[in-house]
């Protein structure tokens, strides 16, 4: 009985490999992250800027795994009496560094008859480790250093086929990583919301 499992399990396996649609891919995309509290008052949130560069290997049509590393920066500015930062003025201004793992499900939508592939809603589990660097020049009585971040994004997004190889994706997210926490005695922030648009290319079918 556990032989026919196990042989059952392989035949399910194959058919899954066989009616998968989309291959490997690898993938470029720009993000940018904000967060709408405080952004009326004299306190402005980081604005985060990431380049994503990927490659992502295919399990089945609806199911990847990513891998990859995200880098960018961001600065905030405040007007506040620290010293004589006064008048919206750049407090600080810091980069990151993350490689990340992401699983995704896939649920086609469509297709097109151009390239014969599908389109192609996604949701996208992103676990990154962020090597976050601050550089502040406008407040130096703080004692900043380097730090390890976790963090988290879910992210709704689409994929449309674009060439036979090559597809274009626009996301939606929350990502629960405050990237100016650092401040969090001195400055409110706040930068949960992603949006994003990229590219990739499909190695093999």
């Amino acid at each position: 009985m556990k032989r026919n499992y196990i042989f059952l399990s392989i035949l399910l396996l194959s058919c899954f490999n066989l009616h998968a649609q989309e291959g490997d891919k690898v993938s470029l995309g720009l993000n940018y992250g904000f967060g709408c509290h405080y952004t009326n008052s004299e306190i402005n949130n980081p604005q985060v800027l990431k380049i994503v560069v990927g490659y992502e290997y295919n399990f089945f049509d609806f199911l990847g795994l990513g891998v990859g590393f995200m880098t960018g920066g961001f600065k905030q500015k405040a007007d506040l009496p620290i010293k004589e930062v006064r008048s919206q003025k750049e407090v600080y201004r810091a980069s990151f560094f993350a490689p990340y793992l992401a699983p995704k499900f896939y649920l086609e939508v469509g297709s097109d008859e151009s390239t014969k592939r599908g389109r192609f809603l996604y949701l996208e589990n992103r676990f990154s480790y962020n090597l976050i660097s601050y550089h502040v020049d406008k407040v130096d009585s703080y004692d900043i250093s380097d730090s390890w971040e976790f963090g988290y994004t879910v992210l709704l997004g689409y994929q449309h086929p674009i060439a036979e190889k090559w597809a274009v994706d626009a996301w939606l997210g929350y990502n629960v990583l405050d990237y100016g926490k650092s401040f969090e005695n001195h400055l409110k922030t706040s930068t949960p919301f992603q949006v994003g648009v990229g590219f990739s290319y499909m190695l093999r079918n």
